[in-house]
């Protein structure tokens, strides 16, 4: 098996001189593995700080997205944590997410919560360095943050932690049953209960139950009755390490199987091997070759485990991990309803629509859309204050009384009641005496119709108020005109007779002189003697007719 880069150098001592290169190589080849700006860490894998402020889906994704089996960071230990806190963030103080989450299907395991935290409050996501601390905080997984990545091959089956003290995969089952029973159910899965010989893999263990305080769990130590003695399962391996209950007053012949115990910190007791108590497997390593299997190596991997280089377990050959979307002991099962991601170990949303809240087995997408207030692919966002329902598709009423229209985001419901000037009223402010709770479209169309009775009462207000400025400047300058006019006439009425008295149509004249002339002979050649002349007394009067006084009628 690979070593990990941090145990590299310290092994050199211990090894004889002709290995030396060859261990010298495989530690170069690991850190080289890691890319430029990635650090090492227990897990074999690479890890970087992301500089992009995500919610934990979006992070999530972004993760898988970067490099070979990506995603939010793991934190399985105590040294793990203290590393990342050291190596990462040093005198930074600001919060980064990681793999830790209520949509993560990994129970159990290592915690490092800071007092009050999580707050069991729903929807929450970790955070680590939130106050310049390697303590674990808590957030809405809707918030964002920066976050950190690891990338590279796992080296344990999913559901499966990677013990760096060890070199093995430990699990924790949380069904409780007998000391026979739990080894039988670990051998099922090619493993065994678990063994712990040095100190640093017993706060490996303690680290993991941290989460499960004052739970006890077996592990693989038992009185053997050939020995007479506590040993290790079939190695038959005496004590050499113990951590035992130091209030424990001795041993008693009815109580033949060990197990562990969170509290503040883990000690080590005896029970009767017929109690029932959680457990605690370990498999065994892989290969070398992390793409063959079997007792010699020498048989490939199935082709469908994740990875350009995908790993499988050494005794059975069973996928370290699948590809988005799969799941099984050979990645041959599309991951169950609910499930997404890398060997389905991701729960959908629980805002997904839909009974069984399906998604996308590879990106987490939902299916059906999402519930009544949320959006978004994962219906990870919530609705803002203006709009409600299922993908925030809908609009709160404009009547809805408070800052922007604020309403309950399921609902609709108006937060702060309606607006005293809203013709509708009730919950939603939709309600209308003659049509009753108004319809999606019905809502659409009064919610337009409103906007464009608005805008059009603005429009007739502006007209008239253009029309009467307009009157006004009108009235004043007819008023000007008509003193000048009378002015004008007053100056001229001296020079001139007065149009009605003065002027007579030409016509008119021709029209009398033809009925008065024949019975007048004495001015019947009155036309011959005198024909009329226009008279113009100034330029802006009309002509005056005059005659000889012959002619005078």
């Amino acid at each position: 098996m690979k070593l990990h880069f941090q145990y590299c150098y310290q092994y050199l001592f211990y090894l004889d001189v002709n290995f030396i290169y060859f261990f010298l190589r495989e530690c170069a080849s690991f850190e080289a593995s890691c890319k430029s700006g990635l650090k090492s860490f227990h897990t074999g894998k690479c890890i970087k700080k992301n500089d992009q402020k995500l919610n934990w889906s979006e992070a999530s994704r972004l993760c898988r997205s970067q490099g070979d089996n990506g995603d939010l960071v793991k934190i399985v230990s105590s040294d793990m944590n203290t590393e990342i806190y050291e190596k990462l963030f040093a005198s930074q103080q600001q919060a980064f997410w990681h793999g830790q989450s209520f949509l993560s299907k990994m129970k159990g395991g290592y915690v490092n919560w800071q007092a009050g935290h999580p707050r069991q409050q729903g929807e929450t996501c970790g955070l680590i360095n939130a106050h310049g601390t390697d303590e674990w905080t808590d957030e809405s997984c809707a918030s964002k943050h920066f976050a950190i990545c690891e990338e590279g091959r796992d080296v344990c089956p999913p559901g499966w932690i990677p013990s760096s003290p060890s070199s093995s995969c430990v699990r924790l089952h949380h069904t409780r049953m007998s000391w026979d029973d739990a080894r039988f159910i670990c051998q099922l899965e090619d493993a065994d209960l678990v063994v712990i010989q040095n100190d640093d893999m017993n706060r490996f263990i303690s680290d993991q139950l941290t989460s499960d305080q004052y739970e006890t769990y077996w592990i693989g130590l038992h009185n053997d009755a050939v020995a007479g003695e506590y040993r290790w399962l079939e190695l038959y391996q005496q004590i050499n390490y113990s951590y035992w209950d130091p209030n424990r007053t001795g041993f008693d012949s009815n109580l033949n199987c060990a197990g562990v115990t969170f509290e503040a910190t883990m000690t080590w007791d005896v029970y009767s091997c017929d109690s029932m108590a959680k457990f605690i497997c370990e498999q065994p390593e892989i290969c070398e070759n992390q793409q063959m299997h079997g007792p010699n190596c020498t048989e490939p991997c199935d082709a469908a485990c994740s990875g350009p280089h995908g790993a499988c377990f050494k005794h059975t050959g069973w996928c370290v991990s699948c590809p988005d979307g799969y799941e099984g002991h050979y990645c041959e099962k599309a991951c169950r309803p609910g499930t997404y991601g890398r060997s389905c170990l991701l729960d959908c949303s629980p805002h997904c629509a839909g009974t069984y809240k399906a998604c996308g087995g590879a990106n987490g997408s939902c299916l059906l859309g999402c519930e009544a207030g949320y959006r978004g692919d994962m219906c990870d966002t919530p609705c803002d204050n203006e709009t409600y329902g299922a993908n925030c598709m809908r609009y709160c009423s404009i009547g809805c009384a408070g800052p922007h229209d604020a309403c309950d985001s399921r609902s609709g419901r108006c937060l702060f009641g309606c607006d005293p000037w809203y013709p509708y009223y009730g919950p939603k402010c939709m309600y209308d005496h003659q049509v009753g709770d108004l319809t999606a479209r019905q809502e659409r169309t009064l919610r337009a119709s409103s906007v464009s009775a608005v805008v059009g009462i603005l429009f007739v207000a502006i007209v008239l108020i253009y029309n009467q400025i307009a009157i006004h400047f009108a009235e004043r300058k007819g008023r000007d005109e008509n003193i000048q006019i009378k002015s004008s006439q007053q100056e001229n009425s001296t020079n001139s007779i007065s149009i009605s008295e003065t002027y007579i149509d030409l016509r008119t004249v021709d029209a009398i002189s033809q009925f008065v002339l024949p019975i007048n002979p004495q001015i019947a050649n009155c036309d011959k003697l005198n024909q009329p002349s226009r008279v113009f007394s100034s330029r802006v009067d009309p002509p005056r007719v005059t005659h000889s006084k012959c002619c005078k009628v």
